[in-house]
């Protein structure tokens, strides 16, 4: 009994084994290859979909057309395993509820694509590759002429290229063409705990905006993650409320740029990090555009580095380089050329709005194209501004040459090379052109500290405010500059209680004054010059150098 005990348990573990053996090889098991078509009905459908958890899904292809409208259409789906290079194919007034390229629960979703043409749309979102904990990579979606029908997607739906819940998500792509209209965020990639990197969304005559809902588009967006070289590109009349090229809540965003061409948008940043860590190195470019405010790279807690901004012939509000909360503006850079005749209420390269400092960040704006106005009683352009910190090594530079008259003294705008509140040093302001009338003109500003070797340069223009190389408000002034070319310094005649303006190369409320110089070489000038001046301190080796006979010393 024994024996045959023994015998009946060996054929019993080996039957197990055996089927063991059996699964695992179905487990294995790759689906691929299916085409399936579907015209009509609700029910979910799939190109290939996976029988047990480890199958491999790939190469399969759904295809919905006519009244077809099933809640889940996938070309390829996924348990556990891989699903990679399906394709969904919605076409014809088609529609679904949820629409995958690839899905997959936990494993990677990789080049699939969604394909939406002809006035068809879906209800509750639309993932080219979709996976819970693995990574989304090189998944495309196309839509072209999509919810012309008038049915859009729901508030809770999202279009992404890839969708990663606990992954990273790189490479994948969304494009928008052709009257294309979507009651959506619009995402090249989304992870809620991953890095997104690569990414790219590109509109043209395409709308995100339907019935007055409001959508943003992100290159690439992470909830706790790193967001780097990411892109959206907007062009041909496209709407948006708000583009990022990256946007992370939480890690760096780097590199990550919004291109914006022939459309108006009110927002645009290339790369925001809304948490913990740096912006760096992300770009925003608009040409023939109109924006209300944009930033090149944004950071919440920490640095805003080498960000740029640049506009050509386009109208914009509020221009930021780099912009940080509580970290370092560095080397931030606007570039504008032509525009802008929206009102510019701030254009500064780099500004810190907590404590930070502001070090080598710059402004050239060149030959604007239209009439412009600006806000008044406060530093309207600078180079580099800090709320809480030092300003160093920051320039601006402004020329209008072209026949486009501006006039700041209109609006008593006033420019900064450098603004702070514990110390200005080595910043730079520069105007130029005969079809410009500034207002006051502050090389370096600081509330408290020091300002030391901050210069200010007007070349062939107009001013009719005052004129500062230095000006520390509590602190010292020292060796500080200004020089006048061929300028006229004048009082504004068109305001009746105007005061004659001022020239100072070091001015200072309670401090020291010295070394600071004032050199005049030609044009114009009813102003009082002093080399320093301080209301508290001392003046000492102060210098005035007027070597033409064109200007008249009050």
């Amino acid at each position: 009994m024994k024996t045959n005990e023994k015998l009946v348990r060996l054929v019993l573990a080996a039957g197990i084994l055996s089927l063991a053996g059996g699964l695992s090889s179905v487990k294995a098991a790759v689906v691929t290859g299916e085409s399936v078509t579907v015209t009509s009905g609700t029910d979910n459908a799939y190109g290939g979909k996976a029988v047990f958890s480890d199958d491999t899904v790939t190469g399969n292809t759904l295809s919905l057309s006519g009244t077809a409208s099933p809640s889940i259409a996938a070309g390829g789906y996924a348990e556990e395993g891989t699903a990679s290079g399906n394709t969904l194919s919605i076409a014809y007034n088609a529609s679904a509820g949820k629409a995958y390229g690839g899905y997959s629960s936990a494993g990677d979703v990789t080049g699939n694509h969604i394909s939406m043409t002809e006035k068809t749309y879906v209800t509750e979102g639309a993932y080219d590759g979709y996976t819970g904990n693995g990574t989304a990579s090189g998944n495309t979606i196309t839509m072209t002429d999509t919810d012309d029908s008038g049915v859009f997607l729901s508030d809770a739906g999202m279009v992404a290229g890839g969708y990663s819940a606990n992954g990273n998500a790189e490479g994948n792509q969304v494009i928008l063409t052709d009257d294309t209209s979507v009651r959506a965020n619009v995402y090249g990639s989304f992870s809620e705990k991953g890095d997104v990197s690569q990414n790219t969304v590109t509109m043209s005559n395409s709308s995100l905006s339907v019935d007055g809902t409001q959508r943003a588009v992100y290159g690439g967006y992470t909830a706790d993650g790193n967001a780097e070289g990411n892109e959206v590109s907007i062009d041909n009349k496209s709407y948006v409320s708000d583009a990022y090229g990256g946007h992370t809540g939480n890690g760096d965003a780097s590199g990550n740029a919004v291109s914006v061409k022939n459309t108006s948008i009110p927002d645009a940043s290339g790369g925001v990090a809304a948490g913990k860590g740096s912006a760096s190195s992300n770009t925003v470019t608009l040409e023939n555009s109109m924006i209300n405010s944009v930033a090149g790279g944004s950071a919440n807690e920490g640095d805003a580095t080498g960000n740029t901004v640049t506009l050509i012939n386009s109208d914009a509000t509020m221009v930021y380089g780099g912009s940080a909360n509580t970290g370092n503006a560095s080397g931030n850079i606007v570039t504008m050329t032509g525009g802008t005749g929206n009102g510019i209420l701030f254009v500064v390269g780099g500004i810190v709005n907590g404590s930070g400092d502001a070090l080598d960040n710059q402004v050239t704006i060149t030959n604007l194209t239209k009439d412009t106005q600006f806000m008044s009683g406060m530093p309207v352009i600078a180079g580099g501004v800090t709320m809480d910190g030092k300003t160093a090594r920051n320039t601006l530079s402004l020329t209008q040459n072209n026949g486009t008259v501006i006039n700041m003294a209109d609006d008593q705008a006033s420019m900064y090379g450098g603004y702070a509140s514990e110390g200005a040093s080595g910043n730079s302001l520069s105007v130029s052109g005969s079809d410009l009338t500034s207002y006051d003109l502050y090389g370096g500003f600081t509330v408290s500290g020091d300002a030391v070797s901050n210069s200010v340069s007007v070349n062939g223009s107009t001013v009719t405010g005052n004129t500062y190389g230095g000006y520390p408000a509590s602190g010292n002034a020292s060796k500080n500059t200004v020089l006048l070319t061929n300028a006229g310094v004048e009082k504004d005649t068109s305001t009746e209680d105007a005061e004659s303006p001022a020239v100072y190369g070091g001015f200072s409320e309670s401090g020291d004054a010295s070394e600071n110089t004032v050199t005049v070489d030609g044009g114009t000038t009813s102003a009082s010059l002093y080399g320093g001046y301080t209301k508290e301190g001392g003046c000492l080796r102060e210098y005035g150098q007027y070597p033409e006979r064109h200007h008249r010393r009050k």
